[in-house]
């Protein structure tokens, strides 16, 4: 399994196994840290989370609103919109942004997803997460009490020992 599909399924079980999309047709995913390994290009960005899109349109989605940011995108690709249809059904809207997502947050976009993913971060190693993750705090409790629910937070590490050290 290539890393592109890894990143695909594992957001793909997490939707899955929180009900993420019962009784909805439109999600909203803010991928995070990613970087040229799955942004290179339009088409990278299709292929690395066809796997997402495709369990997105099978689930019943009709709208996915996906926010990849991170400072390591390339300035080629910052400010790139992909839009695209999976199937029938999904439409997907996909924005790109060469940047930290605290500064996102507060430059572009202050509403909260309904799902942050932040793949392999390394939380323990880079002090520049740190606003990012009060940010989180912020969105979350904007959040609270609406009927959008909870903001789900998902968090990978390539290793066990990481993972760890990322909590």
């Amino acid at each position: 399994m290539d890393g592109g599909t890894s990143r695909s399924l594992t957001a793909l079980s997490c939707i899955k196994k929180l009900g993420l999309v019962k009784n909805r047709t439109t999600i909203r995913i803010a991928m995070l840290g990613v970087d040229d390994v799955e942004i290179r290009s339009k088409a990278a960005v299709k292929t690395t989370f066809s796997a997402l899109f495709e369990g997105l349109s099978v689930m019943g989605v009709l709208s996915l609103s996906m926010q990849c940011v991170g400072p390591n995108i390339s300035l080629a690709m910052d400010g790139t919109r992909v839009d695209f249809k999976v199937g029938a059904g999904l439409s997907v809207a996909c924005t790109i942004h060469s940047m930290l997502y605290h500064d996102y947050v507060t430059e572009k976009d202050g509403s909260a997803p309904d799902l942050i993913v932040m793949y392999n971060a390394g939380l323990w190693g880079y002090d520049d997460w740190t606003p990012t993750i009060a940010m989180l705090g912020e969105l979350s409790e904007r959040r609270r009490g609406t009927h959008e629910g909870a903001m789900v937070v998902l968090v990978t590490s390539y290793t066990l020992n990481e993972c760890h050290e990322d909590s």
